[in-house]
């Protein structure tokens, strides 16, 4: 999940949101948005940010604590639960300098949405405009001027994937288009 990047604004990526207040002494409650939760105890400063796409505020993390399917983090900025209650809503990010280095071969999404899709054979099907996250595998979504096609994100259907040159290329024989 993420982003948002204009030519003035830098990218922000969302790790998580903030879903509720936690106690009396200002912690909030943080639904984890990321597949690298271990993240928010490294963290020692993050950007708030409510649409997700640019930055509202920072904030400096003092504590962490992690509770079933989310985290607990007490921050600089939220002494109360009046405090902590005001940041409801506000997603947690981070700058794309501060992400976890991928093995080979691996991206983030947000380094996949708009590539062109091209066949083996050179066919331009259109752009990734989704990914959609699957238990089996994840899908991709291109875009082909006004229908969708679904393509399994696996080796059998996709045999390049290059960020650098902007490109994606598929199978066309797995019967897919």
């Amino acid at each position: 999940m993420c982003f948002k990047e204009d030519e003035d604004k830098e990218l922000i990526i969302i790790i998580g949101k903030i879903i509720n207040s936690f106690g009396k002494t200002g912690e909030v409650k943080v639904k984890i948005l990321t597949d690298f939760p271990e993240r928010f105890k490294i963290l020692s400063t993050i950007i708030l940010s409510m649409s997700g796409e640019k930055e509202d505020s920072t904030a400096r993390v003092l504590g962490v604590k992690y509770c079933k399917e989310s985290v607990i983090l007490k921050l600089d900025i939220s002494k109360s639960i009046e405090e902590a209650q005001a940041l409801k809503g506000f997603f947690i990010c981070l700058k794309r300098e501060d992400l976890y280095p991928l093995p080979e071969g691996s991206f983030y999404i947000f380094e996949l949405i708009g590539l062109s899709v091209f066949t083996q054979e050179g066919e331009l099907l259109g752009t990734l405009k989704d990914i959609y996250k699957q238990s089996a595998q994840d899908i991709y979504v291109v875009c082909s001027g006004e229908k969708e096609i679904l393509i399994p994100a696996v080796k059998e259907y996709v045999s390049e994937i290059n960020p650098k040159a902007g490109r994606i290329v598929v199978n066309s024989k797995g019967g897919l288009f």
